[in-house]
């Protein structure tokens, strides 16, 4: 008779399953999450990513005509310092917002005591300046009615600042054309007056005797020989007029310079634009006169980085 084996005979060896981790692991884990959570709470309290303190809606800064980015959202907004705009000798420094938001803003030198520059404006922006120069450079390269530089070098204070000119001629502004709109009304209430007057004069007439009427034949030969030195003369002031119109047609192409510099500012910029408006080509600065103003600007800057 064949032994049966333990098997057979309904012995089994109960092993119950092992868990994933052991209680020491598990522990362990826990305290690791633990760890990073605690990191995470820890920079983002003491972390200083280098930008400006808000309170109220006001970006915290020292030192005055601050050039400050927002590279966050206007919800949530992150800003940098990236220098200081300075007074420089002959014109007066002012500012304005660049949009809704007060913190950001544009510096404007106004040329005082006959200074030949239009305006001259500063601001910074988000963008690397290689960027912004060779991109606003194409854009007005492709223009009409303008000659535009390539994107040249100036080295200052250890940076590349990049910069290109160009010169446009344009038409009368919409100003100046809407201010002779403005002055059509009245001379239009003058031929209204003109023509009452007439009426006037036609309602006397007919209340004249008829020995008035006859004198009045009698003298028409004299009127008409005066008519017809009236139109003479309106003949000659039209021609008068004429002339003067094509004088303003003549100077109402205008003619305007600009050089546009890119100042390097870590990974952003600072831009810098130079206006000047002239009657003719022949009045146009030199590239060197617009480099030397723009060097003045930049003498008047305080940087915050490299």
């Amino acid at each position: 008779m064949s032994k049966k084996s333990a098997y057979a005979k309904g012995y089994r060896r109960n092993s119950g399953k092992k868990p994933y981790l052991s209680r020491k692991e598990i522990v362990a884990l826990v305290c690791i999450v633990a760890a990073i959570a605690l990191a995470i709470v820890l920079f983002n309290l003491f972390y200083d990513d280098g930008s400006l303190e808000v309170v109220d809606g006001v970006a915290q800064v020292e030192g005055e005509n601050s050039l400050i980015v927002n590279v966050g959202s206007a919800n949530s907004p992150r800003y940098y310092k990236l220098g200081e705009a300075g007074a420089v000798d002959g014109y007066a420094l002012s500012s304005a917002p660049t949009g809704a938001d007060e913190n950001v803003r544009e510096y404007l030198y106004t040329p005082e005591n006959g200074a030949p520059y239009e305006e001259i404006s500063v601001t910074a922006s988000v963008n690397s300046a290689d960027m912004l120069a060779l991109a606003t450079q194409a854009g007005y390269a492709s223009a009409e009615d303008t000659v535009c530089s390539e994107v040249q070098s100036l080295a200052y204070d250890g940076r590349d600042v990049q910069y290109f000119t160009y010169q446009r001629q344009y038409e009368e502004s919409a100003e100046d054309a809407e201010s002779a709109e403005a002055a059509e009304p009245a001379e239009d209430a003058g031929a209204e007056a003109a023509a009452d007057g007439a009426e006037g004069a036609e309602s006397a007439e007919d209340a004249e005797s008829a020995e008035a009427a006859d004198a009045t034949a009698e003298v028409e030969p004299a009127e008409d020989a005066g008519a017809e030195a009236a139109a003479d003369g309106d003949a000659e002031s039209a021609d008068v007029t004429a002339e003067a119109e094509d004088v303003e047609d003549a100077e109402a192409v205008e003619y305007m310079q600009v050089l546009n510099a890119y100042i390097p500012v870590g990974e952003r910029s600072i831009v810098v634009h130079l206006h000047n408006d002239t009657a003719s080509e022949a009045e146009y600065l030199s590239d060197a006169d617009l480099v030397a103003t723009l060097e003045q600007i930049l003498a008047a800057m305080n940087f915050a980085t490299k």
